[in-house]
Formats: C-alpha cells, structure tokens, sequence
C-alpha cells in the first residue's frame, strides 16, 4: 500500500466529502491455520462504498510455548505503526472471518466516535463482541453476587437493538479507530489470557479519555457463527 496523498482532514467535518476524501487503513491479521480465505475478504472490503487501502499481515505461532494470540497482538501493532507513519486519518480492523455490509465503512465513519465497532458475534453461543461494565450500588450487591459472583463489579455482553451506544469494550473483528487514537495507544506485546488484546487496547483507550461505541447496525457475518445474517444487507437500506 502506498503513502496516501492530500492534506489530513480536519477533526468533526463530517460532510459527504470528509467521508470520501478520509483516508483509511483496512488492516486484517491473516491466519492461514484457520483457513479463512483472505480472497473473500479482499471482495467484501472492495465491494464498500468508499474503498479503503489495505494491508494484511500473515501470522503464524514462531514459538510453541508462547500464546499464538501474542503474535496477533504484535501484527496489529505492526498495522497501527504503518496508519502513522503513512498518515491515514483512520485505521479499520477487519477479521478475515468477518464479512462486513457494502457501507459498513461509511457508516462507521458518519458516527464520528474515537472508536465505533461493528457488530459481530462469537462462534459459540451468538453473544455480540460488545460489553459494558456496570458499578454496582451498595444496595444491590447481594443481589449482583448471588447472580453473577462478583458484588461490585458486573460486566455483561450489551444487547441492543440497530441504534449506536457508548460501551466499554468491542472486539476488533470490525473496529474503526481514528487518528488520534492510534497515535497515542497501542497493543500490547503480551498478553495475560488468550484473545484479550482488544480488550486491553479498550482498556487503555478509555484510560486516555477516549469513548469506545457500538454500531449494532453495522451488522456483520462471523463465519462459523452459529446465528449469522442471512443476508449482508446495506445500513442505510430503508
């Protein structure tokens, strides 16, 4: 991918020519031992409305006593070094097994939030990759610990309906960070569990002061969800 050309678009011009003229970084960690086809992911992130660049970064576990989820975290670092120093106004994360809506892109921009996540789900039991922490009062602690074992704290995956919402954590499968972010945090070298570097990326993001959201609109297909959408349909379709 080459360097971008023009001037960076100044902060908050959400006109239809700040969308097309914002340049964006389309990053994927491309992971061969899942079988994910990156040609499928090539055609879903062409077919957008407003085509992106694109950088894939292949990885692979170079040691088996180190968590193979490390090296993903270091590839996206990788993809977030290369967004500074070529100047792109945003940097979007897109699993190669998610398959995003032809104006996923466009609408995660129009939101125009420090960090917006599209909505994905896990492979498992269908739960979003969106969660919000929630304090609990003094009052109710028995009652938090009695259902979720843990008296002040709960934290609980956020189910919503299409309409976008501040959370706390999202998972990178289809995230977009702008500049301003990715400027300033990064991912972690290491990582304390599997499959937490975006968590810990979230973590440090709102430490700084940044607001993470949800675009449950933006509605993607996880290969091998158990309830995947029947249909990539387009956001803004009425």
């Amino acid at each position: 991918v080459g360097k971008p050309q023009g001037n960076t678009i100044k902060e908050g011009q959400r006109s239809r020519r700040w969308y097309l003229l914002s340049r964006v970084l389309c990053a994927t960690i491309y992971t061969p031992a899942y079988g994910y086809d990156l040609n499928l992911w090539r055609q879903y992130i062409d077919a957008q409305s407003r085509k992106p660049d694109a950088v894939h970064v292949q990885t692979e576990p170079d040691d088996p006593n180190r968590y193979w989820d490390e090296n993903v975290s270091i590839a996206r670092e990788i993809c977030r070094q290369k967004a500074i120093k070529d100047g792109y106004d945003y940097l979007w994360f897109v699993d190669t097994d998610v398959l995003v809506p032809p104006d996923g892109l466009e609408e995660l921009i129009k939101l125009d939030k420090d960090i917006v996540a599209g909505k994905y789900c896990h492979k498992e039991d269908g739960t979003p990759f969106f969660w919000k922490t929630e304090y609990v009062p003094p009052e109710k602690r028995e009652e938090a610990k009695n259902r979720y074992g843990k008296p002040t704290i709960i934290e609980e995956w956020v189910y919503m309906g299409n309409q976008p919402a501040q959370i706390h954590k999202a998972g990178t499968g289809c995230m977009l960070i702008k500049r301003k972010v990715f400027q300033k945090v990064g991912f972690p070298k290491k990582v304390p569990q599997p499959w937490t570097e975006d968590i810990i990326f979230c973590i440090a993001a709102m430490t700084e002061g940044f607001e993470i959201w949800a675009h449950p609109g933006v509605l993607c297909q996880h290969i091998g969800a158990s309830n995947p959408p029947q249909k990539l349909a387009r956001v803004g379709k009425k």
